[in-house]
């Protein structure tokens, strides 16, 4: 663990939220209304979060967004879509969060595998099997799908006998692929539990989970697409994209009464500017080079 400033490193933050410091996140006020989700939202964990948010009366972990480079100042939310929208049905006009830019260091994008549980591999495949706008077909290939959203393939199923089926879409725009990705996984969700992971292999997930059914694969996805569906207001399930960004700005409790409070946004950033300063002097912010694993979530 190491002191993020010292008198050598300082941070140095101008009223047009510039920061030359790679150590330190960029934060920034914005409104909520300008945020656009690229994933859907989980209606129940939404509302855990609405409680937590309001019990607490802090923000705890700032999303992460990206600007969407359009007339209108919108950001694309890459992290933290039921956060978001969790603020706005408790109508606070503006949230903290973190603003990351395509391209900079540290920032990256991997997709989350999905874990189905709970029925059998061959309710599964009938699931898949019974959609009209999909080929699926056994693949005889090793490994995960490389290709993209926009390409032929829409997920990729290893199920726990070893085999893999690939499901190939009909359709060539992506706007259908999207539309047909939400369609298959609310299809499997009626009927199977969903878990994410970062595994790659069925054979670990067979040990752990007596009631697997199989593990879907995702094809990648670049930055730049997601922030292009955005854009056309083209959602994807939520679980399949994972933001990392580093340095990531965590447990940094900004109340929400200072984010529903009166004032300008020039005014709540000139304070949250204030308070970050604040938090430096007091030596009340900390960076961890090691990999961290924590305890309280």
């Amino acid at each position: 663990m190491i002191d993020v400033f010292t008198p050598t490193n300082k941070v140095l933050m101008s009223a047009s939220y510039l920061n030359p410091n790679p150590t330190f996140p960029t934060l920034r006020i914005v409104p909520v209304e300008k945020l656009v989700p690229h994933e859907r939202c989980d209606t129940a964990r939404t509302l855990s979060l609405e409680a937590r948010l309001i019990a607490d009366g802090v923000l705890r972990n700032p999303p992460i967004v990206a600007s969407l480079q359009d007339t209108e100042g919108d950001y694309v939310v890459l992290d933290g879509a039921n956060r978001t929208n969790a603020l706005k049905t408790m109508r606070v006009p503006h949230i903290l969060v973190q603003v990351a830019s395509p391209g900079e260091s540290g920032f990256d994008l991997t997709t989350w595998n999905q874990v189905v549980l709970g029925i059998s591999p061959e309710e599964l495949l009938a699931l898949l099997g019974g959609i009209p706008d999909i080929n699926l077909k056994i693949d005889k290939r090793p490994g995960l799908i490389p290709d993209r959203m926009g390409i032929s393939s829409v997920i990729q199923v290893h199920l726990p006998t070893g085999e893999i089926y690939t499901a190939y879409a009909q359709a060539s725009d992506r706007l259908s692929r999207v539309q047909l990705l939400n369609f298959i996984m609310d299809r499997i969700g009626k009927s199977a539990r969903l878990d994410r992971t970062h595994l790659q292999s069925i054979d670990i997930l067979t040990g752990l989970h007596p009631d697997l059914a199989g593990l879907i694969v995702f094809p990648c996805l670049k930055i730049e697409e997601v922030i292009q569906m955005a854009k056309a207001r083209q959602m994807i399930p939520a679980g399949i994209t994972r933001f990392t960004i580093s340095p990531r700005a965590l447990r940094v409790n900004y109340r929400i009464c200072d984010l529903r409070a009166e004032g300008s946004l020039a005014e709540k950033n000139a304070l949250l500017l204030a308070w970050i300063q604040e938090r430096i002097a007091r030596k009340g912010v900390r960076s961890y080079d090691e990999t961290t694993v924590m305890f309280d979530e």
